[in-house]
């Protein structure tokens, strides 16, 4: 990551992550940081089925007087349902004929841009 000038009061990670079973890095960061709270966890996931090791992070979070809220409603599930509708409304569908016939330009594109995808 690029060096950064310090904007404000708030404490911020960015964590690169790619596909796939193989990258763990996001989860350790996760769990590190349910580990590692002093204060507060506050978790908003419309589908949030934790495994045992990050149960066992919030249960113990929550021992030492952490203040663990986790928001799992299915008025909150609908809401995001309803959001990515109106997602869905402004995008455009690509569909694999179209996409196959691109043009030879819009391809170079793609992979130029891919080159830099992992600083991105």
């Amino acid at each position: 990551m690029p060096v950064q000038k310090e904007y404000g009061e708030a404490l911020v990670r960015v964590v690169g992550s790619t596909p796939g079973q193989n990258n763990r890095i996001t989860f350790i960061v996760y769990v590190s940081a349910i580990t590692f709270a002093e204060h507060s966890i506050h978790l908003t996931n419309a589908y949030f089925i934790p495994d045992d090791q990050v149960l066992d992070a919030i249960v113990d979070a929550a021992k030492r007087g952490v203040d663990v809220k986790i928001i799992l409603s299915r008025e909150f599930a609908g809401k995001m349902e309803q959001m990515f509708a109106g997602d869905l409304v402004e995008s455009i569908e690509i569909k694999l004929e179209k996409w196959e016939k691109r043009s030879l330009l819009q391809k170079c594109k793609e992979n130029f841009a891919h080159v830099f995808s992992h600083w991105m």
